[in-house]
């Protein structure tokens, strides 16, 4: 995206597109993206304190400047940067009048391109060198100074009376006189500063005079910022436009969340589409691979369904041909272990199976012989003298109760060694064994 850089300074407005400068008039209509930087009309600016918390700062410097008459009615208060000390924070701000802050985001708004605006004291802030102690903005009459100090930051403003050189080299002295009499950080060896030149008019041979005087008489070395010639109805100047790019962002623009977000957008639309192509090809390649994969996949299971039911027809067929001899081998002594386990568990455990024969024989019935087979055979002998079937009809209740079904049998013993009270029952599971003992 290719901007216009717009300046809004000293009550001028000043449009820069490609190498020409162009004076327009007060909020133009805008025929294509533009950043501007601004001044809102001179709006003050400066360090201010604050004390206990900071959330408070814009509401309390606002009625600090009514206070003491540096404005009039109501202002939108920016902070810039909060830096604590020993007694709260120390604020640097810029009181905008709100019906200059209403307008000017108004006609931002309305704009058919994106117009992004930055508060002139941001641009310095965010322009302050790390290996410098301040800089200087100069635009027409207006002198600008920001510097670091021990405990903070300090900020000073003058407006000269006129376009004379004259009077702009006794507003930059009386600027350069406030530095000594604050004390630069005394951590560095030696002080300076940065002039940046943002006038479309007079040459850079008045810039590097009062760059020269202000120097001077601060005492402290001033370096002009880099600078890049525009041509316009006046003749060529040199603004400090290269220098101030890197605060062209939509990062540090007072305009409303939505404006800058379409901004920072529309900036990086080309990088998201490569973005998004660069991920759609990564999305293909993955697609490509699991397709692969899922053939390959596919391929197996197959084979696997061939080989099982190659198994199947063997072992229905009752043949061992198609398989391999060791395993036919181990499919039968599985098989013949699987059928003792389940002849194990549908038989009786002998153990239970003799306790409740004990209990159900009692005291009066003996018994003689238990073999189990393939079936059960329970002989044994009762005391019938007087008659009495009465232990023996106990037993077989009590067997029935335990889940057997007894029924008389002869065998071999009640042959040879038929005598009274002699029996012998063949018993069967009618139930789960031990069911309502």
């Amino acid at each position: 995206m290719n901007e216009t850089i717009l300046l809004h300074m000293d009550g001028k407005w000043l449009l820069f597109a490609e190498d020409t400068v162009r004076a327009v008039q007060e909020y133009p209509r805008l025929e294509a993206p533009a950043i501007v930087l601004s001044d809102f009309g001179g709006a003050l600016s400066g360090v201010s304190p604050v004390g206990g918390r900071s959330d408070y700062a814009e509401a309390l410097i606002g009625r600090r400047l009514r206070d003491e008459g540096l404005i009039d009615g109501e202002a939108r208060v920016l902070i810039h940067r909060r830096v604590r000390d020993s007694s709260g924070f120390l604020c640097l701000y810029t009181a905008i009048p709100i019906d200059v802050w209403r307008r000017m985001q108004s006609w931002a708004q309305n704009q058919k391109e994106h117009c992004l605006l930055i508060a002139q004291t941001e641009a310095m802030l965010r322009l302050l060198p790390k290996g410098g102690d301040g800089l200087v903005f100069r635009c027409g009459r207006r002198v600008s100074l920001l510097f670091r100090q021990r405990d903070g930051l300090d900020h000073f403003s003058v407006l000269s009376l006129s376009d004379d050189e004259k009077d702009l080299l006794s507003s930059v002295a009386t600027l350069a006189r406030r530095l000594p009499e604050r004390s630069l950080d005394p951590a560095r060896s030696a002080a300076s500063l940065d002039w940046f030149s943002l006038s479309g008019t007079g040459g850079a041979d008045e810039d590097e005079t009062l760059r020269a005087a202000f120097s001077e008489i601060s005492g402290v070395e001033t370096t002009r910022a880099p600078t890049a010639s525009y041509r316009g109805a006046e003749g060529e100047c040199r603004v400090a436009l290269p220098a101030l790019r890197p605060v062209f962002s939509e990062r540090f623009a007072i305009n409303p969340m939505r404006a800058r977000f379409d901004y920072f957008a529309e900036k990086r639309l080309a990088l998201a589409g490569w973005c998004a192509g660069i991920v759609a090809i990564s999305f293909a390649a993955a697609a490509a691979v699991s397709l692969w994969q899922a053939g390959e996949a596919g391929a197996r299971a197959a084979q696997d369904r061939e080989h099982a039911q190659a198994v199947a027809r063997s072992v229905e067929g009752g043949g061992s041909s198609a398989l391999p001899a060791f395993s036919a081998s181990r499919f039968q002594a599985t098989r013949d272990l699987v059928d003792l386990i389940a002849g194990a568990q549908a038989g009786i455990d002998p153990y239970s199976f003799l306790r409740h024969l004990r209990l159900a024989a009692g005291d009066q019935v003996k018994l003689l012989r238990v073999s189990a087979g393939k079936e059960i055979i329970v002989e044994g002998w009762v005391d019938q003298t007087g008659g009495s079937d009465g232990p023996l009809a106990v037993f077989v209740t009590q067997l029935r109760r335990q889940g057997f079904s007894p029924e008389a049998v002869d065998t071999s013993s009640t042959v040879n060694t038929r005598r009274t009270g002699f029996f012998a029952y063949r018993l069967s599971v009618s139930r789960n064994e031990g069911e309502g003992s």
